[in-house]
């Protein structure tokens, strides 16, 4: 039942998911609000300029990307919407063919601009609307620095790091060393990624230079495990994985055959510190990264209020996709819950 056009005689979709045409996860939870019988609408933000039409002022618009359409009015009849911005993909959501670079970039900045600020708009028009998440959230909760720098306000610990271009090291118990990129967006060009990587000894005998680029350095830890914290509307689900070689620097590098993933309990805690850290950002959906020490300690290195599942989720019976359906379901309307079908959709994953 996912609407993929606004029609007068349609019925008003319960949730509006905004998101990428890639995003894998939200075509499952699409897939799974229907089966649940819950009517909801799927557009997405991404495409070339030549299949994009908009006519908007004050109070009202319609946006339409090839063959969907969307229009504040959607928007206004939904009692949950899904604003899944995708790592990279809002900055410059609509892809430009003007053959000149300058007036192209020009072009990809003026599309970014009305959008972000349709969605804005929606937001401070209707106040009782329920976003995931809301777009002026959205709008800041993709700095790296911050989302890191200020968990201990919420009694999450992260190992310790620090950002120079002088190249300054933080204190490490380990004696290593790890770099990351301070943007949520880690694409440096087509083809090129700065995923988290190792300090290298060779760079680190050359410590102290200069970087023109600043470059976050943490203190390596060494773990059992790594624990993926899944916040949604007040719940939680962890997904417990592991990798069978140690030495790897970040997880999204090992391949999928070579991890163990499982379902566990978040643990009371820990679960009321995601939900303080949340609650202090508005955020109605994050994801967090815990490496899990063999002394029982959990170290936050990444938090992605935009983060996705779908590789790690286990493919048979999709236990983040179940619990994020439910949980919507949930939310809208409790005896729904009791009721959900279909491969994406189903009881609760059970906690072991």
């Amino acid at each position: 039942m996912v609407e993929e056009a606004s029609s007068p005689d349609a019925r008003s979709a319960e949730v509006v998911i905004v998101t990428y045409s890639a995003d894998r996860d939200m075509l499952a939870v699409s897939s799974g609000l229907s089966a649940a019988g819950i009517p909801n609408r799927l557009w997405f933000f991404d495409g070339s300029d030549e299949d994009w039409a908009v006519e908007a002022n004050a109070g009202r618009f319609r946006v339409r990307n090839g063959v969907r359409a969307l229009a504040m009015e959607d928007l206004r009849q939904a009692r949950v919407v899904v604003h899944r911005t995708g790592i990279g993909h809002w900055t410059r959501p609509v892809r430009s063919t003007n053959a000149d670079r300058e007036e192209r970039l020009f072009e990809e900045r003026e599309w970014a601009s009305l959008l972000h600020g349709l969605f804005l708009e929606v937001e401070q028009r209707f106040p009782d609307l329920t976003w995931i998440n809301p777009p002026s959230v959205t709008a800041v909760a993709g700095e790296k620095y911050q989302l890191l720098a200020t968990a201990d306000l919420d009694d999450l610990i992260v190992p310790r790091f620090s950002v120079s271009t002088q190249s300054s090291l933080p204190p490490s118990a380990s004696g290593q060393f790890v770099c990351k990129a301070l943007s949520e967006d880690e694409s440096i060009n087509g083809s090129t990624t700065y995923c988290t990587a190792v300090l290298d000894a060779e760079t680190r005998s050359a410590i102290p230079f200069r970087t023109d680029c600043p470059s976050l350095i943490q203190e390596r830890v060494a773990i059992d495990h790594e624990l993926r914290v899944y916040h949604l509307l007040g719940e939680t689900i962890g997904l417990r994985i592991t990798a069978d070689r140690p030495d790897y620097a970040d997880l999204r590098l090992v391949p999928r055959e070579s991890l163990s993933v499982e379902v566990v309990d978040v643990g009371s805690d820990l679960e009321q510190r995601v939900l303080r850290y949340c609650a202090r950002r508005g955020l109605a959906y994050c994801v967090f990264d815990f490496l899990h020490t063999p002394d029982d300690h959990d170290f936050l290195v990444d938090v992605t209020p935009c983060g996705t599942w779908s590789h790690f989720e286990p493919p048979v019976d999709r236990p983040v996709t179940r619990w994020y359906v439910h949980t919507l379901c949930r939310f809208l309307s409790g005896p729904w819950a009791d009721h959900l079908v279909g491969a994406a959709a189903g009881r609760p994953p059970a906690r072991s």
